[in-house]
């Protein structure tokens, strides 16, 4: 019996095992550990990974530890860091948006005053 990985709830893969790499212009790329030799796309903003378990459930190990290793994306301006949190419109049937915590330097990196 395999116990799920109390970081990656979608998987019995612990997201410390999930081979990344991660290139200069910025795409992500995962192996597969149940299937040797494929490999997936992973982006950050808006978060997907193309693989079977992230299209049925909207999450899997690969993305999550893309998550944990580059962190979050800012879905505005792009910027990623220790500013960049998730929030949750609870209006909106608790849909997730990731975004700068300071919204105006959000806007100068976009270029809005």
């Amino acid at each position: 019996m395999t116990t799920q990985s109390p970081t990656c709830k979608s998987s019995a893969h612990p997201t410390a095992d999930v081979p990344l790499v991660q290139y200069r212009d910025g795409s992500i790329y995962a192996m597969s550990l149940s299937e040797p030799g494929r490999v997936y796309l992973v982006q950050l903003a808006p978060l997907s990974c193309t693989c079977a378990g992230f299209s049925f459930r909207g999450r899997c190990c690969h993305a999550t530890a893309a998550v944990e290793r580059f962190g979050q994306v800012c879905e505005h301006c792009g910027h990623s860091g220790a500013d960049v949190d998730v929030f949750v419109n609870r209006w909106d049937n608790n849909s997730t948006i990731v975004l700068c915590t300071d919204r105006r330097a959000c806007m100068a990196r976009q270029g809005v005053a």
